[in-house]
């Protein structure tokens, strides 16, 4: 059972109309600016409002993060961080997360929210770990090697959501694709007989929902794996993307169902590089079902390739060749 890979890509056209009310004779061909025509070759239209981040707390300085200089001009973090609770950072300058530096937070829904005007670059093995990680930025580079991981610490799906499974027989949870079962029931239909339900049907094109957890063997015991987190990548102009990105759901073990993967959703005027994109089902007795990846970019003016994963987790102890699909 295969979760499907939801890529999206849009290219937008600007198109402007003006109106004129004075009369022919109070113009003149003579007077006309052609240098501020809209319509030739390097009209570029103008960029679309921010938008707003989630709700967040005050934001910490670049001193209190142990970093070198300011959000407002260049931050340089070059030590690891462990948090406990949400961070948010805005600055009108640049964030760089120096080599091997790690950005942790192991909380379920954890969230780390940075809004910088400037340029993000994560530097080779550099690590952002969280539950939910919303990025805004106006350039950013993730060196190969450099990693942003939300596998595993989901909060809460939507409300309504029947992402995991109500039976107690350690099928998988669902988000984009349903999640696994492998249990047996001569009552019903094979088709019948599956994990946690999809859902979050309405919000395809930017997804930015919690997988969810798969379902334990027996009550007592809290078996199943957890689902993937979300990660929102909204990059003004270039994003280099040749890190990687992880939102896959947690595994289980052979007593509880993979958990389903998260919600990757990027968004870039120009994306280049060569990274890897992940929100698969964990593994498990049963595979949690794939999340969602949505890519919004406006330009692809090289030959990149981008790997993205977003299949079903496999049950333990199964034979099985990973698949990636190449974009």
């Amino acid at each position: 059972m295969m979760a499907i890979t939801l890529i999206y890509l849009f290219v937008f056209f600007h198109v402007c109309f003006f109106f004129v009310s004075s009369s022919l004779s109070d113009f003149s061909i003579l007077d006309y600016n052609f240098d501020s025509d809209p319509f030739k070759a390097d009209y570029s239209p103008p960029s679309p409002p921010p938008p707003s981040p989630p709700p967040h707390p005050p934001s910490l300085t670049c001193h209190e993060l142990q970093g070198i200089g300011s959000l407002n001009t260049t931050c340089q973090l070059n030590y690891n961080l462990n948090f406990t609770r949400d961070v948010y950072l805005e600055g009108t300058g640049n964030l760089f997360i120096l080599q091997g530096v790690l950005l942790s937070c192991h909380v379920p829904s954890c969230s780390l929210t940075i809004n910088i005007t400037g340029n993000l670059e994560l530097k080779a093995n550099a690590k952002i770990l969280a539950g939910s990680v919303y990025i805004v930025a106006g350039n950013a580079s993730f060196i190969s090697g450099s990693v942003i991981n939300v596998t595993g610490l989901a909060g809460d799906p939507p409300e309504q959501s029947t992402g995991t499974p109500k039976e107690y027989q350690g099928g998988g949870g669902g988000h984009g694709g349903r999640g696994a079962s492998c249990v047996m029931d001569n009552k019903k239909l094979p088709e019948d007989v599956w994990g946690g339900d999809t859902y979050s049907w309405k919000s395809l094109e930017q997804p930015f929902s919690y997988g969810s957890k798969g379902q334990s063997t027996n009550k007592e015991d809290n078996y199943g794996g957890n689902g993937g987190g979300k990660i929102w990548l909204d990059v003004k102009d270039i994003f280099d993307a040749c890190g990687t990105l992880l939102a896959d759901g947690g595994d289980a073990g052979i007593k509880g169902g993979g958990g389903s993967g998260g919600s990757i959703y990027i968004k870039s005027k120009k994306m280049i590089g060569g990274g890897k994109i992940s929100a698969s089902g964990g593994n498990g007795f049963a595979g949690g079902g794939g999340g969602r990846v949505s890519v919004e970019v406006f330009s692809r003016h090289d030959d990149s390739e981008f790997f993205v994963h977003a299949h079903t987790g496999h049950m333990y102890q199964a034979s099985y060749e990973d698949q990636w699909e190449t974009w």
